[in-house]
């Protein structure tokens, strides 16, 4: 019994450090460390033969490594999968595949990261003009100089100034925005191409991965903020202020003020998401969420490309319908994109729609998820066209005939 729970134990040190040092293998460079000797000679004498082996070998799709270096990760990563030995001294020795993964992200990514401060004017309560300066981050998506952020950071600005890593100073000018989706592509003219991030496939990151998160967090000199943390969940709705952003990464990795328009970031260094806010009040104290992937990458090259995003418009907020929210309603259905908040003189209030109805279909589509509702915006349907939508009010079913225009600017 004994020995089957010191392999129980091996094993499952084992597997974690195999989650952890699968990284390793993913990016430019990698730094190649080898277990000591000795410490492999005590794994083999404390592991039974065979035994412990068969059970760490990685499944044969190993998300963070691609397919043509994958046996080159596995052998290099077999180095070091051997539990902590201790030295005479009684110090348990540092297993290397934690460091190597995220400080080996941080230096790919980190000079395509950027801080930005803004001089911003508002009227305040008083009704006076004021032109507080305000901080953020962003990432370099394109090497002609152009910077992904957050549209809440660069609102209201009369002068953006931008810091390279290398601490150069930019002033910025704004090529699009869109505060709906709270993104906006800044632009500064540097002397030289510059280092810039890819966005990840949407599909390729899961609930459970690690992320890294990079940013002005609080506006500190001295450099970035690195925070680590896994994807808490996907395709998230939160409500902020007047709208409800929608399609949103869920991360335990602290996004502080400050942060917001930086990137947060697969163990490839590819952008998974772009840091917009963090919940700490309540029940959502070390919870953070970033615009997907999924969102940012297309909003991002729209942007450039047309300084706004002229994608079909409902003129209301959504959300996916959960079942406490069914219950509470009293709804029959389970499944479903609710109305949380409509625009009076929007598309959808015209056509009879109101906030509360659940959205089942529009024209022959399904809706299941937002995702699938904001797919038919961008890639079917353009302003001025029109779709049947079936929706459910309380117990009653019906169809609205939506046309749909360009969402206004803000």
């Amino acid at each position: 019994m004994r020995r089957k729970v010191l392999l129980g134990l091996t094993v499952a040190a084992n597997c974690v450090l195999l989650a952890l040092a699968g990284c390793t293998g993913s990016l430019d460079q990698p730094k190649q460390r080898a277990a000591p000797a000795a410490s492999q000679d005590a794994a083999a004498a404390e592991t039974p033969s065979g035994e412990a082996h068969q059970s760490v070998q990685p499944a044969a799709s190993t998300p963070s490594v691609a397919p043509a270096a994958a046996s080159e990760s596995v052998s290099r990563a077999g180095t070091t999968l051997v539990p902590p030995t201790t030295p005479a001294d009684g110090r348990a020795t540092r297993p290397p595949a934690i460091e190597l993964c995220f400080a080996d992200v941080v230096a790919k990514a980190r000079p395509a990261v950027v801080g930005i401060a803004v001089r911003a004017q508002l009227i305040d309560q008083f009704f006076r003009v004021v032109s507080p300066i305000q901080s953020g981050s962003g990432v370099i998506i394109d090497p002609r100089g152009y910077i992904l952020t957050n549209e809440h950071v660069v609102a209201n600005a009369t002068r953006i100034e931008v810091t390279t890593d290398d601490e150069q100073t930019y002033v910025a000018e704004i090529v699009g925005k869109d505060a709906t989706i709270d993104l906006a592509v800044i632009k500064i003219a540097a002397p030289q191409p510059l280092r810039a991030l890819v966005f990840a496939v949407p599909d390729s990151y899961r609930v459970g991965d690690w992320v890294v998160a990079i940013g002005n967090a609080l506006g500190l000199a001295g450099g970035p903020t690195v925070t680590v943390g896994v994807i808490g969940a996907l395709e998230r709705s939160i409500s902020v202020e007047a709208d409800v952003l929608s399609d949103l990464v869920q991360t335990d990795a602290a996004i502080n003020e400050g942060n917001s328009g930086g990137p947060l970031l697969n163990l490839n260094a590819e952008i998974v998401g772009i840091n917009t806010i963090g919940a700490r009040e309540g029940g959502g104290q070390g919870i953070g969420f970033a615009v997907s992937s999924f969102t940012a990458a297309p909003v991002a090259r729209v942007l450039m490309e047309q300084g706004r995003v002229p994608w079909a418009w409902m003129g209301a907020s959504v959300d996916e319908l959960s079942p406490s929210r069914a219950m509470d309603l009293g709804l029959r259905v389970r499944k479903g994109v609710i109305i949380v908040r409509i625009s009076r003189s929007g598309p959808a209030f015209q056509a009879g729609l109101r906030a509360g109805d659940v959205l089942l279909q529009v024209d022959d589509t399904p809706l299941q998820r937002v995702r699938d509702l904001n797919a038919l915006l961008r890639e079917r349907f353009k302003a001025g066209q029109s779709a049947t939508v079936a929706y459910m009010r309380g117990s009653d079913e019906g169809t609205a005939k939506v046309t749909f225009t360009e969402a206004p600017q803000r």
